[in-house]
């Protein structure tokens, strides 16, 4: 938001003052628009008081009444109500006339009341009711809209109102003694028998031991009394209590509420020793019983009196200090010069510590003002009453001083407490800017979105410093119409980058910074113009080669040696554009032929000598920038020399990234190619063609393709041939339409898949019992066979499922097209899951077979073992135990039907694979099968009959060989199969056979049993446990001839565990299962049973397989020759570790036989491959070396030395094969190896060039498992490699010259081989092309380049060339290349002679010669001898050179005179041209000439938008350009550029630049050099530093490559820049420099010959001052030592001096502001430190004068200097606002009124209103009296505006005048302001004539003084009148002025004691004392 504020104002009270804004822009302003207005309120608002307050007794309520407050002057617009802004209220205790007493309660605002004209009326009902034992007041204090307040106070009841009584005391009141000076102890009250007590109740004491009362109206003889402290005591002073009156006998003296309890006869009480707790109230009581006075005529019964004070708080500590501030918000700084603003925080007493009668402890508040901390110099301490905060108006302070308040707070016993604010600075003048300009990055801004500016030492402020500032974006100085004002802190800001500001470009906006000051005065500047543009120029358009005929733009050309280029159509919308330049280059944007040369604004150019390479497209780039530096390049699209085809690539048959073999479609055709290129001219298109033999199109007739390199038909018209070759051909053609052409190798149509000659299927050989199931479940092996013998199958791909498709986390596995079987191992297969295996065969069609295995049933578990179903007398009596009349019987043989036992058992289980059947054996002894002598029955699974809920029955019969006999027993055993095949343990039980006829009966289970062996063998026990009474005794007779011996054999074909012969086997890929068989082997006791265990080999039975201590180690298994041990979760067999299985061959109950297999090993992972070995490639299987490439189409050798390793078992064999993919055997067959061969040799191969071919090795380990390895493959090579080109020399491009004669380089590139690649190089350099000569041949491995030194030099002049051949990878050789040679030349560039400059060959350079010319009614000035176009006036005004330059919206041009051939300097001076309608803060020009044209930019202004025009009148920038002349006339245009302002120009210089010697000037100038072979001028202007440079040098031998010029601080040095070329230019200029005051520059040049040899020539040093002279101390001749004069004579004086450069000359100008020119503009001083003028008749008083000088140094830098100012006094300050006021003190507690004092040896004196714009120097005063006359004495000399005038003998009954008046600076005094003080020092005396009394009624009684009292002044009076002496019951401190007081409601039957008070003007009082009776006469 916009503001302003204006300060040093002189308004008047009671008017109001608007503020009027007027907006403006160029065209005109609008209306303007005014505020609402301000009224100056300077005083406090005025009233008459309350005039009417009721309270409501009973209710609590309060009403009153009073007129609004109004202003003390007349409001000039509104009514004088309308001034105030709100009411507040409080109720007061009075405590004397002159003091409104304390306040009750905190002051609370007037809300809502009732209105009628000017009368208020408000009602608010307390929160308590007032009991009037004082005089209560309700205080008003109205607040006008300025902030200051008036109080009134009026009596809620009539304090004087005697009949009735309205103020009755409280009977027993506190009294406090006086107070010694530490405030800690109080001294004893004495009250005199019947004596008045004249002191109000007392509310506080700050006693520690002692508490006092009294009690003046009882007049008893003997009083008991006790001091009582309880919180629970709600008795306060003024306030009804909510219960009844505290008494005496409320609490005992015992109580702990009572701390002291004692007797008196006096009307007092003092208690000592007390221990009193600050913030504690307490209560003193009393008691007196019926007494009966007795006196001389009557006797008096005085009744029972029981009551209490209303209480007293102890207060030890001075209130706690608030915090003190001055202003509304803390501020440390202000521009009122006569108000402060004070505020305090609530000061804090005893109230935070206990209660008090009084919402604060605070009694009141004063403050006083100083220039000093504690300082009261200002204002003594002033009296504010309860309050937060004071206004302190009509105050004199000074600017530049600060003030501090210091607030006192005094509580209710007299302690203070002081708080000091901070200080507050008086400031009314704004912030100071300086010439720093608001820096926003440039005259150009090139973002759109966001601006930054830094304005870092623009501003300062030394009275009160800068707060803050606020930057804003507009379209013009000041304005905010694109950002608004943002506050920030910094010096430097930036906008919020998340919002666009929407900068347009083209368009200007300024920065303008607002800096606030601590006392928010703001001052605001703007920077100059800064320009949007944040897009390079529009792109044009560049072409190759001239304009010729028909074609515009050249794409291949002949000539090697030049490059011609033309451009157009290059604009910018927003900035001029300034120059183009140009460079060459071999890639799109690049320079590296030529580098970037300026060449201004020229639009075509022709570069000769260039050695251009055939095959390089050269491409030219056109950078053009405006004048925003910014540029836009553009690149042609290129030109080539050209001369040979393009280099073959290779061809593959179909569309996809590998070359194909075969196809399966007979209808589509594809190819792709790379690596077809063309070094020079680039490819142009293809043609390609297909047929069935190599280069034949009876297939695709030859097309033609564009850039691609992928050709495809979907549909041809003709089915392509199956099983014959096609080969596609394709033809390159290269821009100029050269070609080669390229066959693939072919391919052949296969369209039927891959047959299927061997289904798959799961291998049941592998731990499988039955067909389609496992019992493992951690291996899966596949078997398979797939057949193509058109194509092969090239790969496959297998995958596991299952049944019921559960996701599994076996990967299919991708295999070689060669691979008939393979194992997926470390499985997790689940039981009771059928699995499934997907094979994919696909051939080299790309056409796939399917097909998918059986499933297979994993179950590794066997089933769980049941029981017989049988009878028995369990205490749980189940149902199943009751035998069924089938179940468990046996029948003897009747006729046919065998002997037989009919069988139920149940809980034979599985829940896997299920049961599949049972096998039975029944014998007569343990383990016997007797009865069934053909083995075990086998019985089927039923589904049984369920049976309650003990599950399915199974039942059978078994047939036996004889009948049973009663009472003998069976044994029977049963087991069951599960679907697997796996069996379970058998339930072996033994029955007793019980008849029950004679063909049939039962079987009894018999539950108990005897051991049937020697280790415990039983059929009673627990299942698969031994009984416990084994009798020992075993026999093992192993190896005994007269028992059958046992073979037991390893398996892992479970379907061969029956064989007759079984094979044993080593080793196992099972995680999970062990099995073996076994068979007798000789003659002896028959085995009658088996037990079997497994372990590790070498332990004992169970050992690493079995839980020997809970496991079951050994297993029955009847008469069964085979066993199958499964492992469950988490059990696994060990890798590499052997295992056993053990076979317990019993013969009878005592001999037995252990045997073993003779062990197994673990081994379920393939041989490992090694990660650091591969098989290898070798074309020599002794040399092992691996090879990538070979020449042979017949043999190869394979090597796999420590390829393969197997940690678990060894290599069992290897199997080799050879195929063009990984893993195939398409081109030989895998052949068995055996494991002793780590290398093989492969013949009568068929092997094609440029294929590639991979081997393949399989090894296979002892448990059948297998791993493949391949090698990475080699290549058939039969094709040497394609020659490239070779340059001369190590460069990027071919070198014609080196400067060595003893070394030879070169470089080549472009070599290739497609098949095996380059392996190395051969070179070779001779003096002839071809030669060796000179160097002979070496391998110079890969490298691209080589150099050699020869050990004797060559002849200068000498040219020689390599010769390169590449050798591929297999070694075959390309043809030899040779370069084109390179000539040796050793001599450097020479240097031309030194230069000489002619004279200025410009006519009327400086434009002192002019005509008027009048066109379309405007008159301006012509310059004569120049041709002008546009606007162009002459400026007569000091310009760079003579009184007269030009301001050119336009061009000026001039014809001079010059030698074709020669060189020509231009010099001339431009600057800006200042519109302050048109603040635009950039600007361009432009010259033109000979080989010229350039725009040159002036840069941005110094300072910032504001300053003067004159400091313009400096900023001429020179410029310096060269050109050689081609005419006899040479053509001079110079103008301006763009659409803005124009430019200035002066001083025009064109010079002819000569060779030899030159003499040294006159005067020696430091800024220029006249020995060395470099030219050098430089200029120096505020942030624009240029170096300009010129040379000359010719090359015999060669011509000149290139210049590069350098600046540095030293000679040599490139500190400044860097060695920059400039082509062939003999000329360089930078302006673009930062350059370090008092260093020296020195130019290096470096010439640079086509041999790289390079001359180097030094400037002589140019000293560079970059420092403005010393500029200080600029003093004005004033009247005395001040900065006032009291005339307009101004004589200057200054320091200045320069020691880089010295003084060139000064300037000065004098104005009304710092640095303005209003009364002397800038004008040359005659000498360089002083200048005088008389501006006397342009001055007047108060206008204060500035004088600025400006020096310039003769590098061109000034220096400014503004002094303080000068302030012309001529006139004497105003005194008709003046006033003086006296202030008085009184000696007594009454004031001083009608300015008299008792004092005679003091005045105190203040004023205000003296008045003048120059300000006041001092103040003086003297005193007049008929018999005093003093002198003036000098005060306020730091603009105090009061003083004490102490020392004076002033006579009493005397009036005296005190004068007062103001001395300005200027030494002229003011009128005088005068007031009057009267002396009085006597008090009144009585003059011995009595007081009149009368009765008109016997209740109204009339008292009359007159004449009994005297004084020298007008007297007051104060009346009390008690009913005893001393007492006030009837009326108290009536105030009059009268001599006659009338009293209502008397009670004549009374006497009354009157005591009267008179007081005089001074203070002083006499009190005269009476008794006045009611009598008759």
């Amino acid at each position: 938001m916009a503001h302003t504020v204006q300060t040093a104002l002189h308004l008047q009270a009671g008017d109001k003052y608007r503020s009027t804004v007027k907006f403006c822009h160029p065209a005109g302003c609008f209306q303007p628009v005014s505020s609402d207005g301000v009224i100056v309120q300077p005083n406090p608002p005025i009233s008459d008081g309350i005039y009417m307050v009721t309270y409501y007794n009973g209710s609590g309520e309060i009403e009153f009444s009073w007129n609004a407050f109004t202003s003390d002057v007349p409001i000039i617009y509104g009514d004088d109500s309308d001034s105030m802004d709100y009411y507040e209220w409080t109720l007061v205790v009075k405590t004397s006339d002159y003091h409104h007493g304390d306040v009750l309660i905190p002051w609370q605002l007037v809300e809502n009341p009732s209105m009628q004209n000017n009368q208020i009326t408000y009602r608010v009902t307390l929160d308590k009711e007032l009991e009037f034992t004082s005089c209560i007041q309700v205080g008003l204090r109205g607040y006008n809209k300025a902030g200051l307040f008036t109080t009134v106070f009026e009596d809620i009841y009539d304090c004087e109102q005697f009949n009735p009584i309205l103020i009755i005391p409280n009977i027993v009141i506190d009294a406090v003694g006086d107070i010694d000076n530490d405030m800690t102890e109080v001294s004893d009250v004495i009250l005199e028998l019947n004596a008045k007590w004249t002191k109000p109740d007392a509310e506080y004491t700050p006693g520690k031991h002692k508490l006092s009362a009294v009690w003046p109206t009882l007049r008893h003889d003997s009083y008991d009394w006790k001091v009582v402290s309880d919180d629970s005591i709600q008795r306060w002073g003024y306030w009804k209590p909510h219960n009844n009156q505290l008494q005496y006998e409320d609490y005992d003296c015992n109580s702990p509420q009572v701390i002291a309890c004692g007797q008196t006869k006096d009307n007092y009480v003092n208690v000592d020793s007390l221990q009193l707790v600050h913030g504690q109230r307490y209560y003193i009581c009393i008691y007196s019983n019926v007494t009966k006075k007795v006196y001389e005529h009557t006797e008096e019964l005085l009744p029972e009196f029981s009551g209490c004070s209303d209480g007293i708080t102890v207060d030890h500590n001075p209130p706690v200090a608030g915090n003190v501030w001055i202003g509304w918000n803390k501020q440390h700084y202000q521009t009122s010069k006569s108000e402060l603003i004070i505020h305090w925080e609530s000061f804090i007493d005893v109230e935070d510590a206990g209660s008090t009668t009084h919402h604060s402890g605070i009694k009141y508040y004063e403050y006083a003002i100083g220039t000093s901390p504690r300082g009261v110099d200002v204002q003594d301490y002033m009296n504010v009453g309860i309050t937060n905060r004071a206004v302190a108006h009509g105050l004199n302070l000074q600017d530049g001083m600060t003030y501090f308040v210091i607030v006192r707070a005094a509580d209710y016993v007299g302690f203070t407490t002081e708080s000091l604010s901070a200080g507050v600075t008086i400031d009314t003048t704004p912030p100071i800017r300086s010439d720093v300009k608001v820096d926003v990055g440039g005259k150009f801004h090139l973002s759109t979105k966001s601006i930054s500016a830094n304005w870092q030492g623009l501003y300062s402020d030394m009275e009160s410093g800068i707060h803050h500032y606020e930057w804003s974006v507009g379209t013009k100085p000041g304005f905010a119409d694109v950002m608004p004002f943002t506050a920030t802190t910094s010096e430097e800001a930036e906008s919020d980058q998340s919002k666009d500001l929407g900068l347009v470009e083209g368009h200007f906006y300024f920065v303008s910074v607002k800096a606030y000051n601590g006392a928010g005065l703001s001052t605001i500047t703007s920077s100059w113009a800064t320009i949007v543009d944040s897009s390079p120029p529009i792109p044009g358009y560049v072409y190759d080669g001239p304009q010729s005929g028909d074609y515009v733009d050249l794409d291949f050309q002949n000539d090697v040696s030049s490059l011609t280029a033309r451009w157009h159509g290059f604009h910018d919308a927003h900035t001029d554009i300034i120059n183009y330049e140009y460079g060459i280059g071999t890639c799109h944007g690049c320079d590296d032929t030529q580098e970037m040369l300026n060449v201004g604004l020229h639009t075509d150019v022709t570069v000769s000598e260039l050695k251009l390479q055939p095959g390089v497209t050269y491409y030219v780039t056109v950078r053009c920038c405006n004048a925003a530096n910014l540029c836009t390049s553009v690149t042609s699209d290129g030109v080539m020399v050209d001369n040979s085809p393009p280099l073959a690539g290779l061809v593959y048959d179909g569309v996809h990234d590998e070359d194909i073999q075969y196809q399966s479609s007979r209808t589509m055709i594809g190819a792709h190619w790379y690596d077809f290129h063309d070094p020079h001219s680039s490819l142009a298109y293809y043609e390609w063609r297909a047929g069935t033999t190599p280069g034949g199109d009876d297939i695709v007739t030859s097309t033609k393709v564009h850039l691609t390199q992928k050709v495809f038909t979907p549909q041809l018209s003709q089915q392509l041939p199956i099983d014959t070759m096609i080969y596609v051909t394709v033809k390159a053609f290269n821009k100029a339409g050269l070609s080669v052409e390229q066959t693939s190798n072919g391919f052949s149509v296969d369209n039927s898949e891959p047959t299927i000659t061997s289904q798959p299927s799961i291998d049941n050989t592998l731990g499988s019992l039955l067909d389609n199931t496992q019992v493992w479940r951690t291996l899966l092996k596949v078997k398979w066979q797939f057949d193509d013998p058109q194509s092969h199958v090239t790969h496959q791909k297998i995958s596991v499922f299952t049944h019921h498709q559960a996701q599994l986390d076996i990967e299919p596995v991708k295999l070689s097209g060669s691979d008939t079987e393979y194992t997926f191992t470390d499985l997790a297969l689940h039981d009771g899951d059928t699995y499934y295996i997907e094979v994919i065969g696909c051939n080299g069609a790309q056409l796939c077979t399917s097909a998918t295995t059986p499933g297979v049933l994993v179950d590794s578990t066997a089933p769980t073992v049941g029981m017989f179903a049988v009878d028995t007398d369990h205490a749980a009596d189940l149902t199943r135990h009751h035998t069924v009349s089938d179940w468990m019987v046996y029948y003897q043989r009747q006729g046919n039907t065998s002997a037989h036992v009919k069988l139920a058992w149940l809980g034979f289980a599985d829940i896997h694979s299920g049961i599949s059947h049972y096998f039975v054996t029944v014998g007569t002894s343990y383990g016997g099968i007797e009865l069934t002598p053909m083995g075990p029955a086998m019985l089927n699974h039923q589904d049984g009959i369920s049976h309650e809920d003990e599950g399915a029955i199974q039942t059978g019969v078994i047939n036996v060989t004889r009948d049973l006999i009663p009472g003998e027993h069976l044994y029977i055993a049963i087991w069951a199969v599960n679907g697997v095949g796996l069996r379970s343990h058998s339930a072996h039980d033994s029955f007793e056979v019980v008849q029950s006829n004679s063909a049939s009966g039962i079987l009894s289970l018999l539950r108990r049993c005897s051991s049937q062996s020697c280790q415990g063998h039983c059929t009673c026990g627990p299942q698969n446990q031994l009984c416990h009474d084994a009798p020992g005794g075993c026999q093992d007779v192993k190896g005994d001839a007269n028992f059958e011996q046992v073979e037991v054999f390893d398996i892992i074909n479970y379907q061969q565990l029956d064989a007759v012969n079984p094979v044993d086997i080593d080793y196992t890929p099972s995680h999970c299962s062990l099995a073996a068989s076994w068979k007798t082997t000789n003659t002896g006791s028959d085995v009658v049973r088996y037990e079997w265990s497994a372990g590790e080999k070498g332990g004992e039975p169970g050992a690493g397989l079995f839980d020997l201590a809970f496991d079951t180690v050994w297993h029955d298994i009847g008469l069964n020759t085979n066993a199958v041990l499964t492992l469950q979760r988490p059990k696994a067999l060990e890798p590499m570790v052997e295992y056993v299985f053990y076979v317990k061959a019993w013969y009878d109950d005592v001999n037995f036989a252990m045997y073993q297999s003779n062990g197994i090993t673990a081994d379920y992972s393939p041989p490992d491959i090694s990660k650091s070995r591969k098989v290898k490639d070798v074309l020599d299987t002794t040399k092992l070396v691996d090879t990538d490439f070979t020449t042979s189409t017949s043999s190869i050798g394979v090597s796999w030395k420590s390829v393969f390793t197997d940690d678990h078992s060894d290599i069992e064999h290897f199997e080799v094969s050879l195929g063009t993919h990984p893993g195939a055997e398409d081109v030989s067959a895998y052949s068995l190896v055996p494991n002793s061969d780590l290398s093989v040799e492969l013949n009568s191969l068929q092997l094609q060039s440029g294929k590639r071919y991979y081997s393949n090795v399989r090894a296979y380990n002892l448990a059948g498992l297998y791993s493949t390895a391949m090698s990475d493959g080699f290549m058939v090579d039969t094709v040497k490699p394609i020659e490239g080109v070779v340059f001369d020399g190590l460069g990027l491009h071919d070198a014609n010259y080196q400067n060595m004669t003893d070394v030879v380089s070169a470089s080549w590139h472009g070599f290739s081989d497609l098949q095996s690649s380059i392996d190395h190089y051969i070179w070779c350099v001779g003096s002839t092309s071809g030669g060796e000569d000179i160097l002979p041949c070496e391998n110079v491995g890969l490298r691209l380049s080589a150099s050699r030194k020869l050990s004797t030099h060559q002849q200068n002049g000498q040219m020689y060339f390599s010769k390169v051949t590449g050798v591929d990878a297999a070694g075959l050789q390309s043809d030899a290349v040779m370069s084109n040679g390179i000539t040796m030349d050793t001599t450097p560039p020479e240097v031309e002679e030194r230069f000489v400059f002619g004279d200025n060959i410009v006519q009327n350079p400086s434009f002192e010669e002019w005509t008027l010319v009048t066109e379309n009614g405007t008159e301006h000035k012509t310059p004569d001898n120049w041709q002008v176009t546009g606007v162009v006036d002459t400026i007569t005004s000091a310009g760079q050179d003579g009184n007269s330059y030009i301001h050119i919206y336009g061009g000026i041009t001039q014809d001079v005179t010059t030698v074709v051939g020669e060189k020509y300097q231009v010099v001339f001076y431009s600057r800006h041209i200042y519109h302050p309608h048109n603040p635009i803060g950039t600007q361009e020009g432009f010259i033109q000439g000979p080989g010229i044209h350039h725009v040159f930019s002036l840069y941005q202004r110094s300072g910032h938008y504001g300053n003067s025009d004159n400091t313009m009148d400096t900023d001429w920038h020179r410029y310096v350009y060269y050109f050689t002349a081609s005419e006899v006339t040479s053509t001079i245009t110079l103008g301006s550029v763009g659409k803005n302002n124009g430019i200035a120009i002066d001083n025009i210089n064109v010079r002819h630049v000569g060779l030899g010697a030159r003499d040294p000037p006159s005067i020696p100038n430091p800024y220029n050099q006249y020995s060395s072979a470099v030219h050098v001028e430089t200029q120096v202007l505020h942030e624009w530093n240029s170096v300009h440079a010129s040379w000359n040098m010719v090359d015999l031998e060669s011509s000149i490559q290139e210049y590069m010029w350098a600046i540095g601080t030293v000679p040599g040095g490139t500190q400044l820049q860097g060695f920059t070329s400039v082509g062939k230019n003999t000329y360089g200029d930078n302006s673009d420099l930062h350059l370090s005051s008092g260093s020296k520059v020195h130019i290096t040049v470096v010439g640079r010959n086509r041999a790289d040899l390079s001359t180097v020539i030094y400037s002589d040093p140019i000293l560079v001052d970059l420092t403005p002279p010393n500029l200080c101390c600029v003093k004005v001749v004033t009247d005395s030592e001040n900065k006032y004069k009291s005339n307009g004579v101004m004589n200057a004086s200054w320091q200045v001096t320069d020691p880089d450069s010295d003084i060139d000359y000064c300037m000065w100008a004098i104005g009304e502001n710092p640095g303005s020119s209003e009364l002397l503009p800038f004008t040359r001083t005659d000498t360089h430190h002083s200048s005088s003028t008389d501006l006397s008749a342009s001055v007047s008083h108060g206008l204060t004068l500035y004088t600025t000088v400006r020096c310039y140094n003769y590098a061109g830098l000034q220096s400014q200097i503004t002094d303080d100012g000068v302030v012309i006094v001529m006139e004497e300050p105003d005194a008709s606002h003046a006033t003086v006021s006296l202030t008085t003190s009184s000696v007594t507690h009454y004031p001083t009124q009608g300015s008299h004092q008792p004092q005679t040896n003091a005045v105190n004196i203040a004023w205000h209103g003296f008045q003048d714009v120059t300000g006041i120097d001092y103040y003086q005063f003297s005193v007049h009296g008929e018999d005093l006359q003093t002198e003036w004495y000098d005060v306020g000399h730091s603009g105090q505006s009061f003083t004490v005038f102490k020392g004076l003998y002033l006579m009493s009954y005397k009036v005296y005048q005190v004068y007062v008046r103001a001395v300005n600076f200027g030494g002229f005094h003011s009128d005088t302001a005068m007031a009057n003080i009267t002396i009085e020092t006597e008090n009144p005396i009585t003059t011995g004539t009595d007081i009149v009394s009368s009765w008109p009624e016997l209740w109204k009684l009339v008292l009359n003084w007159d004449g009994v009292f005297h004084s020298n002044s007008s007297l007051t009076y104060e009346v009390t009148m008690g009913t005893v002496r001393g007492g006030s019951d009837v009326m108290k401190w009536r105030e009059t002025d009268k001599g006659e007081l009338e009293f209502i409601g008397i009670d004549h039957t009374k006497e009354h004691h009157v005591s009267i008070t008179a007081i005089n003007q001074a203070g002083l009082y006499h009190t005269q004392n009476y008794i006045v009776s009611y009598t008759t006469t």
